[in-house]
């Protein structure tokens, strides 16, 4: 009897051996240390390892190379026009508007003097403005060449697709400036500039649309119609945001620097740059519904 127990005993204790050695469970590398972690339902069941998830802030949420991360100035609303505004330097028809003061210095010496109040409105055709500028000396020694009436007494719209990513190595393609503002003799200066590289260009004078400035007691008055195309808008539409800088030019009046600009305002305290230095930091143009 002791005899058939022991040969008992040594055919289970190679039974075991023989387990041991059988072939590893799918999903379960030969020759790994089994772990004690707990295996997750999908490599029980599909007999392969889980995937690992990407990280929060991995680079497939890197801005594209050449950008960086917009940070939007001032919010301003251009409201629906009720009717087309008859451009004649008036503000009769804007009373209903909300008006923005462009009254931050951004460049140039302070001024005290210097001040002027916006208001907006659009519809399919055109984005029309009103200006009423407080500043009792009128300079403008560029009459000829309008790709300088910004260094004179003048006002200024930057106009350009809003985006989250902005880019570092050149102005947006569809940036564009208007520049309007007197003359001395009392004649109406226009001037459109597009981008060269990193800052905008000489740039023209625009015929299309309208606009007039009409001389005030305290200043001048500046009312325009600008067509969408000048501004290279393509499809207006209720609640489109484009990124936007209102401006307003103040030029030295007397001395051998006369009609140089002395003193630069903006609504968008952001704006200390002419070209892609503060591009990122335009402020938001939200057209109203």
């Amino acid at each position: 009897m002791r005899r058939a127990a022991r040969l008992l005993a040594l055919v289970v204790g190679c039974a075991g051996a023989l387990c041991a050695c059988a072939d590893p469970p799918a999903g379960q590398r030969i020759g790994a240390t089994a772990s004690s972690a707990p295996v997750s339902s999908a490599a029980t069941t599909t007999g392969t390892e889980p995937r690992a998830t990407r990280p929060p802030g991995s680079a497939a949420s890197a801005p594209p190379q050449n950008t960086r991360p917009g940070v939007p100035g001032p919010t301003i609303t251009a409201r629906p026009a009720r009717s087309t505004p008859r451009v004649d330097g008036l503000a009769d028809e804007w009373v209903r508007h909300q008006e923005y003061a462009v009254a931050t210095r951004v460049g140039g010496a302070p001024s005290t003097r210097l001040t002027s109040a916006w208001r907006l409105a659009w519809d399919t055709r055109a984005l029309y403005l009103f200006a009423d500028v407080t500043d009792p000396v009128v300079t403008q020694t560029h009459p000829l060449r309008p790709w300088l009436i910004g260094s004179g007494d003048s006002i200024g719209l930057e106009l350009g697709r809003y985006t989250t990513n902005v880019r570092t190595d050149r102005l947006g393609s569809r940036d564009v400036r208007i520049l309007i503002g007197p003359s001395e003799s009392g004649a109406t200066l226009r001037a459109r500039a597009t981008p060269d590289g990193t800052e905008f260009g000489r740039g023209t004078t625009w015929t299309s649309g309208a606009a007039v400035v009409r001389r005030t007691r305290s200043g001048y008055a500046v009312e325009a119609a600008i067509p969408w195309e000048a501004l290279n808008v393509v499809s207006p539409k209720a609640g489109l945001r484009l990124s936007a800088n209102l401006l307003l030019a103040d030029a030295v009046p007397t001395g051998a620097d006369r009609g140089s600009l002395r003193t630069l305002m903006s609504h968008n305290p952001q704006r200390v740059g002419a070209g892609i230095r503060s591009r990122f930091a335009w402020g938001v143009l939200t057209l109203g519904s």
